[in-house]
């Protein structure tokens, strides 16, 4: 993303508390991804079928980019995204406005 190297994985699930006690090792595979691949940014979105959105996972050199990209807050390094289910048309259009 004019230049910036991202990346952007999803998992679709039933139910996201299948990933409570997983999520800091969620972060340290995050973490590995972006350095090995010499990324800005590595996001992972655990998509919730059911409740209809995704829980957004964020390692990033400029977390606060990708906040703004989707009018935000991180905590944790996370946000919820209600109603985002496509990476393709829910995610990419608006990192690729952020990082003009």
């Amino acid at each position: 993303m004019s230049g910036s190297k991202v990346g952007i994985g999803q998992l679709e699930v039933v139910d996201l508390s299948i990933f409570d006690d997983k999520k800091d090792e969620l972060f340290k595979d995050l973490e590995a991804l972006k350095n090995e691949g010499d990324r800005h940014s590595v996001l992972l979105l655990l998509t919730d079928i059911t409740n209809e959105g995704s829980q957004l996972l964020v390692v990033s050199d400029e977390p606060q980019k990708i906040a703004d990209a989707f009018n935000t807050t991180l905590e944790d390094r996370q946000a919820w995204l209600p109603k985002v289910l496509s990476r393709k048309k829910q995610v990419v259009p608006f990192l690729e406005k952020a990082f003009r």
